[in-house]
């Protein structure tokens, strides 16, 4: 990657029970704008070819600038999810800017509520909001993580 650009992007599809990479972007800002320019140019190089980009289902990064930009190039219909890699690595980023990293490492019931937090990306959106009343065990896990600050 080029030291003026701060992503590099790489757009996949899926190719029978594999996913594979079809092109790579290197943009310079990470904007809602330079996202769709990219997926336009993409979608205007397959149109050359005489295929139409047509997603029912896009994962990306959970930054609104993304799946914005994919609804705004592709359609409003297109279905956007968050990666779960990148949920990790963003709850991983939270641990150490709140300064647990070194809990997160010789905690074990702290990993383990971590994790927990992360699984619940596999929820249904109304099961999530069930999972945060007073009875369940995320938020007794919750308290339990507070007793450390």
């Amino acid at each position: 990657m080029c030291s003026l650009c701060l992503q590099l992007y790489v757009i996949m599809a899926a190719l029978s029970d594999q996913a594979v990479p079809c092109t790579y972007g290197s943009l310079q800002h990470k904007r809602q704008d330079k996202y769709a320019q990219l997926l336009q140019v993409l979608e205007e190089y397959c149109m050359g070819l005489g295929v139409q980009p047509d997603p029912r289902v896009v994962v990306t990064s959970f930054k609104s600038a993304t799946m914005q930009a994919v609804k705004q190039v592709f359609s409003c219909n297109v279905d956007t999810h968050g990666c779960f890699f990148h949920l990790t690595q963003a709850t991983w980023h939270r641990i150490q800017l709140e300064g647990h990293a070194k809990l997160y490492k010789t905690d074990d019931k702290f990993r383990v509520f971590c994790g927990i937090m992360d699984s619940q990306g596999f929820l249904p959106v109304n099961d999530v909001k069930k999972v945060s009343t007073e009875k369940n065990i995320f938020y007794r896990l919750l308290v339990y993580t507070f007793k450390f600050q």
